[in-house]
């Protein structure tokens, strides 16, 4: 009975990390999209606050029968410039909100919907800005523009997320220049993501151990051992495929993953 309850404790506070991981990948998203919505708004808020500056100008202008034809014609080209500016602007904001209560919702819902791979993982690259803003690294996505698929985004999006942190904070030295390459290919009734980074690699005796709950090799820096055991559970229970991963250390890390193509 005692051996059971340790089990049954130890499968709790599992699933408390793991639900842990989960919202820290959603904070970092939290952050980053408010870090760029601030400057379109910023630039909106601007353009609007000069406009009405300009208005007032040329209705004082107006109402004094002061205004000659070349400050009206000054104005109505200002005004063309001010709004187009705005209207960029708070376009892009409202696509970086629907970006991101998209990317949100997925990550936690398990519904299945149909969406263009390459665009989503784009986004999800997107919302980890907060996090690849304080390295050197590049993050470069490689697939046909047409590829769609319906499966969980939400569970691509885990999987991408913390494939890319886990690279940042293993992969790389603080400031080193690096890649990160995601190839996704269709084969037959199979998806292929290829996913590369050129970092240090993993150790040989490593390899075998990386998939485990709780195994890191940065404990002092803060890793819990669950960012792989993660990704590992999320392909093989939710998303029916398989991951593999390849290293030499000092070459990179790849990371093979296998996953059933549905397009229905």
């Amino acid at each position: 009975k005692k051996l059971e309850q340790t089990v049954y404790n130890l499968k709790q506070t599992q699933d408390k990390l793991v639900e842990s991981e989960k919202m820290a990948s959603l904070g970092g998203l939290v952050a980053g999209v408010a870090h760029e919505i601030d400057t379109p708004v910023g630039v909106g808020l601007t353009g609007i606050t000069h406009l009405s500056e300009l208005t007032r100008e040329i209705r004082n202008d107006f109402e004094a029968s002061s205004m000659s034809k070349d400050e009206f014609e000054k104005y109505i080209k200002s005004n063309s410039k001010l709004t187009e500016m705005i209207t960029i602007n708070l376009t892009k904001t409202v696509e970086l909100v629907k970006n991101f209560k998209q990317i949100a919702m997925d990550q936690t819902s398990v519904r299945t919907r149909n969406f263009n791979i390459k665009e989503y993982l784009d986004e999800v690259v997107f919302s980890l800005y907060n996090i690849l803003k304080k390295t050197k690294i590049k993050v470069l996505i490689t697939s046909a523009d047409n590829l769609s698929i319906t499966s969980y985004p939400g569970a691509f999006a885990q999987v991408i997320s913390n494939l890319i942190i886990n690279s940042t904070r293993h992969g790389f030295e603080l400031d080193e220049k690096g890649s990160i390459n995601i190839d996704i290919i269709k084969v037959n009734n199979n998806l292929q993501i290829l996913y590369e980074d050129n970092g240090k690699g993993i150790k040989k005796e490593h390899l075998k151990k990386i998939f485990n709950p709780f195994f890191t090799t940065n404990r002092k820096g803060g890793g819990s051992g669950l960012g792989l055991n993660i990704i590992y559970n999320i392909i093989a229970n939710n998303l029916d495929g398989e991951i593999t991963c390849e290293s030499i250390e000092g070459e990179g890390v790849l990371f093979k993953i296998i996953l059933p193509y549905h397009d229905v």
